[in-house]
C-alpha cells in the first residue's frame, strides 16, 4: 500500500488509498492507472509476488495500452520478472514466441533476474549492425536463444575486430580481490570468452553503458562473472557460470556473494 505514490498522485493519504483498495480489482487497477478491464485485472494477478517492483509494473502499465501486448500475457499462468521484461519492450515481445515465454515463465532464474531479455536485446543489437536490413527472429525456446546469441556475437565480432578488441572499457565498479579480477579491455573479453567457451565478448557494448562489468573468478575454481546494479543501489550477480556456461559450486557462489557483501549499501 505504501508505494501508491508513483502509480496515482491524486491518492496523497493512506487513508484514501485504504478506500480504493476495498474495490473491485479491476477498479483499483483503473484507479493507478492501469487499463480498468477484467483483462487487464487477471494479468495483474498472475505476476509472482517475488518479481514485482515498482519499475516493472510502470512499464506494464504503459505496455498494456499497447495494441499486442494484452493476448500473449492473458494465456499465461503464470508472470516473473522474465516475462515482464519481454512483454513490455515491443521490440522484444515481437521477436518472442508463446513457446519462450511459457519457458521463461517456469524458469527459476527469471522469476528475479531478467536474463532471457538481457541476451535477447544484446542479439537484436547486434543482429541489427550485422544486417539492418534484416527482420526480427521469432525465438522458439531458452535453448535457441542461447545457440541464436553464440551464433550472433562470434559474426560480430568478426565483424568489428578492429573496433572492439582494441579499446579499454570503462574502470569497474568494485575494486577486485587476487581471485576475483576485472576485465578491463575488450580484448580481454574476447579472451575471457575464448578460454571460457562463452559469448561474453559480446558483452562489450553493456560494459560500455556501464550496466554490466564482467570479471575472471579463479578460484575456488575459474568462472565468469557478471555483475548488474540491483533497485536497492547494490550490486549483484548477473551471470556466475564455468566453462561452457555450466553451472559453478555453491563454495564458489557463496564465495562472490561475500565479496559482493562487502560493497552493499543496504547493509
Amino acid at each position: 500500500m505504501g508505494n501508491f505514490k508513483p502509480f496515482r498522485d491524486k491518492f496523497t493519504t493512506i487513508e484514501g488509498v485504504a478506500a480504493i483498495s476495498k474495490r473491485r480489482q479491476r477498479d483499483i487497477a483503473e484507479a493507478l492507472g492501469f487499463p480498468g478491464t477484467e483483462a487487464a485485472a487477471k494479468i495483474l494477478a498472475k505476476i509472482s509476488p517475488e518479481s514485482v517492483a515498482v519499475d516493472i509494473l510502470l512499464q506494464l502499465r504503459e505496455a498494456l495500452r499497447r495494441e499486442g501486448t494484452l493476448k500473449p500475457l492473458s494465456h499465461m499462468h503464470m508472470l516473473n520478472a522474465g516475462v515482464l521484461a519481454l512483454a513490455t519492450n515491443p521490440a522484444l515481445l515481437e521477436a518472442s514466441t508463446p513457446a519462450l515465454l511459457a519457458e521463461v515463465a517456469e524458469s527459476v532464474t527469471e522469476k528475479y533476474q531478467a536474463r532471457a531479455s538481457d541476451m535477447l536485446s544484446d542479439t537484436l543489437e547486434m543482429l541489427a549492425v550485422i544486417d539492418p536490413t534484416a527482420g526480427r527472429p521469432k525465438i522458439q525456446s531458452l535453448a535457441r536463444l542461447r545457440s541464436m546469441h553464440t551464433e550472433v556475437s562470434m559474426k560480430f565480432l568478426a565483424l568489428r575486430p578492429g573496433g572492439c578488441v582494441g579499446t579499454r572499457l570503462p574502470s569497474p565498479p568494485l575494486r577486485g580481490t587476487r581471485d576475483i579480477t576485472p576485465i578491463l579491455t575488450a580484448a580481454a573479453l574476447v579472451e575471457e570468452g575464448s578460454d571460457q567457451n562463452n559469448c561474453v565478448a559480446a558483452y562489450a557494448e553493456r560494459v560500455r553503458r556501464r550496466t554490466t562489468f564482467i570479471y575472471r573468478v579463479l578460484r575456488p575454481e575459474r568462472a565468469t562473472l557478471s555483475i548488474v546494479r540491483g533497485e536497492d543501489g547494490d550490486w549483484r550477480i548477473d551471470e556466475l557460470e564455468c566453462r561452457s556456461n555450466t553451472e559453478v559450486s555453491a563454495i564458489t557462489r557463496q564465495t562472490v556473494e561475500s565479496w559482493l557483501d562487502q560493497y552493499a549499501l543496504s547493509v
